[in-house]
């Protein structure tokens, strides 16, 4: 009797579990990410902070596969002595697709993920008087990692992936676009834990 009690009461979070992403679901999380750096050269220190974060919506248009829209908030700061502060606002949107491979125990997953973001900046620097404004493009692919530690909330952690991301630092200016490819190791850096609520 205890056996079957167990088979069954397994048999409920498996399927719970996988109501989680089946399809017709819906999901609303989010992410937040911080980094720090500090270098010191013979011609003065340089120390960056950036604070990041991402909410985010989603549908399930499929069993395990999930469309929805990324925002993304952020704010760095870069102090170099003696040249002074600059502070940098960001915000992004765009589009992402995301498929769940569970693994045999069903509350770990894996997923893949794919995003276009859209995104404006605002510069400001110690002694300027005007903030300088940029637009910002990128395209990114890159793998994470789900705990479902209950039939609707998850523990999520992404990782950098591989991306191209173009920049253009001031819209008032020409020709001074510039853009980048990532790729390599630092792809399967970390770079968000967040958490996501499933419907």
């Amino acid at each position: 009797m205890k056996q079957l009690l167990c088979i069954a009461l397994l048999l409920m979070v498996v399927v719970a579990v996988n109501g989680q992403t089946a399809k017709g679901s819906k999901a609303l999380g989010g992410g937040i990410s911080y980094s720090k750096d500090t270098y010191t050269g013979p011609d003065g220190d340089l120390e960056e902070s950036e604070l990041s974060f991402a909410p985010s919506f989603g549908y399930f248009v499929g069993d395990k596969f999930l469309l929805g829209l990324n925002l993304e908030i952020s704010q760095s700061t870069e102090d170099e002595y003696p040249d002074g502060e600059t502070k940098e606002t960001g915000f992004a949107f765009g589009p992402f697709a995301r498929y769940y491979i569970h693994t045999s125990n069903e509350q770990f997953a894996f997923f893949g993920q794919a995003s276009i973001m859209f995104g404006s900046t605002k510069e400001s620097y110690d002694g300027v008087p005007d903030d300088v404004k940029g637009k910002v493009f990128d395209i990114n692919v890159a793998p994470g990692f789900a705990y479902f530690f209950n039939e609707h909330w998850a523990l999520e952690l992404g990782f950098r992936g591989i991306g191209f991301t173009s920049v253009d630092p001031n819209t008032d200016v020409d020709d001074d676009d510039y853009s980048s490819l990532q790729i390599g190791l630092n792809s399967l850096s970390p770079s968000m834990l967040g958490i996501r609520y499933h419907f």
